[in-house]
């Protein structure tokens, strides 16, 4: 069975959605992006502050398999520590982290 891939990224780095979603695929697995699936302009509309988007994205998380990490300038922003955060927690399976390869 293909494996469900959360991936974790800043909303700073959005614009790279696409091509996380490409290196997913071709590493033969099923990418799941926050951005792509709940684009944030929605999370506006409804009025949701930070913590309520990030709870959302972590009911995305709990459905995945993996949690792959993109990381384009060292720094970890509050919503992607939060998935990390549950996901150690939660989860025994290794977190993957990518650095500035998109």
């Amino acid at each position: 069975m293909v494996k469900l891939v959360y991936c974790a990224h800043s909303s700073k780095t959005m614009d790279r959605s696409k091509n996380i979603v490409l290196f997913v695929l071709k590493k033969g697995y099923i990418p799941i992006d926050p951005f792509l699936t709940i684009p944030p302009e929605i999370y506006d509309e409804l009025g949701y502050d930070e913590d309520k988007c990030v709870d959302t994205d972590i009911y995305l998380l709990a459905k995945c398999d993996e949690i792959w990490v993109f990381l384009f300038d060292s720094k970890v922003t509050y919503g992607v520590s939060k998935e990390i955060d549950w996901w150690k927690k939660n989860r025994k399976e290794d977190i993957k982290y990518f650095k500035g390869i998109i």
